[in-house]
């Protein structure tokens, strides 16, 4: 479009300056302090150019700086057009490249996106990371119990040994000793009945009181 919209964004204080001007030695009220030496700066939005579509903002334009130099009392003042290579491009063609425009929001809309992407991309590894290192800390707390629940087993078993060791002591002493040998004529494990001796039949016993036979 060739002229600017009736749009709060281009009318009354907000409406385009499109010219860069510079200007010596402005007419002061008063004195200006020696102290004070310096600039002061201002960056505003400055449409050169109408905008391509009715609803545009003054934002999405070309930038413009303003400087108040102040030195030695005296006070210059300067507009100038931010030189940017679309700027530089459109003040040649005389107008807005609107072939330039779509492609820079085109790069716009792509560096919005890789910057979701990256974000994502982020989020997800730290959720990954917390998760590994919910899922170590787990597994030291079950390696740790384990190891608790082990010594606790074996200080049982060394608590059981020491209070049974003086009851066995005692068994022994009120025994005898070992338990008692096997009688000779008993029957070895394993070993056959008829393999144990055994007395004749009839046989007498021989008396102490009769008399041996004579000898020849």
């Amino acid at each position: 479009m060739g002229t600017f919209p009736q749009t709060i964004h281009f009318i009354g204080s907000n409406m385009p300056r499109r010219m860069e001007i510079a200007i010596r030695d402005l007419d002061v009220e008063g004195t200006i302090p020696a102290e004070i030496d310096g600039a002061f700066f201002r960056a505003v939005p400055d449409n050169a150019h109408a905008p391509i579509y009715e609803d545009d903002i003054a934002l999405n334009a070309d930038g413009m700086i303003s400087r108040f130099a102040i030195r030695d009392g005296a006070v210059d003042f300067d507009i100038r057009y931010v030189q940017t290579d679309r700027y530089k491009a459109e003040k040649e063609a005389r107008r807005l490249a609107a072939e330039e425009a779509r492609r820079v929001a085109a790069e716009n809309a792509r560096l919005a996106k890789e910057e979701v992407e990256r974000l994502r991309e982020e989020r997800r590894l730290a959720a990954e990371e917390a998760r590994r290192a919910a899922e170590a800390q787990a597994m030291r707390e079950v390696a740790e119990a384990a190891a608790t629940l082990v010594r606790q087993v074996e200080a049982h078993k060394a608590l059981t040994a020491e209070t049974q060791a003086p009851r066995a002591a005692e068994a022994m002493v009120d025994g005898g000793g070992d338990a008692a040998a096997p009688p000779h004529d008993a029957t070895a494990p394993g070993e056959p009945e008829e393999s144990k001796p055994r007395k004749r039949r009839g046989a007498k016993k021989k008396s102490l009181t009769e008399p041996s036979p004579p000898a020849t």
